[in-house]
């Protein structure tokens, strides 16, 4: 899991970015964030799988927010590998790797987030905890019942 991508929807946007896309749709902006900051070119798509769950108007920016996940087979050798390579990669400084296969992992990912909390970013908080609901990894009593607990676990780091 990982918050990578958080794109405008102007058109001038996708001119600049070299995409080649003929729509701004949210599930395209998805689509060409994951090229520029993630190196997932659009014929790798097929590969990934785009989960927008939810929308937002920020009235500090006045603008639009979607927010989602990309759910792909690739390994995580995969992932970093194109990130290496991505047009945006200076946008992120790491990818934090973290499993999400069990409801302890997510749990513990939840933990980090409130021992962390002034590294998550509000947006990045909100999307983790709200794919993690839409996914249903957790319930809403699991995120009820995490609070600012000592001795998360630790991520892996590249």
């Amino acid at each position: 899991m990982f918050n990578a991508v958080g794109e405008g929807m102007a058109s001038r946007d996708f001119a600049a970015a070299g995409y080649d896309a003929t729509s701004c749709a949210p599930d395209v902006t998805a689509a060409r964030g994951a090229y520029e900051e993630l190196g997932f070119r659009p014929d790798e798509m097929q590969w990934s799988t785009i989960r927008l769950h939810s929308f937002a108007f920020a009235t500090d920016i006045l603008d639009f927010k979607f927010f989602g996940c990309l759910e792909t087979e690739l390994s995580v050798g995969e992932i970093q590998g194109r990130w290496e390579v991505a047009p945006d990669r200076s946008e992120a400084r790491e990818l934090l790797y973290w499993p999400i296969e069990t409801r302890q992992q997510c749990v513990d990912l939840l933990r980090e987030m409130d021992n962390e909390a002034d590294t998550w970013s509000p947006e990045a908080r909100f999307c983790t905890i709200r794919t993690l609901l839409c996914l249903r990894k957790l319930s809403i009593q699991d995120v009820v019942a995490v609070s600012n607990h000592a001795g998360a676990a630790t991520p892996t780091r590249s």
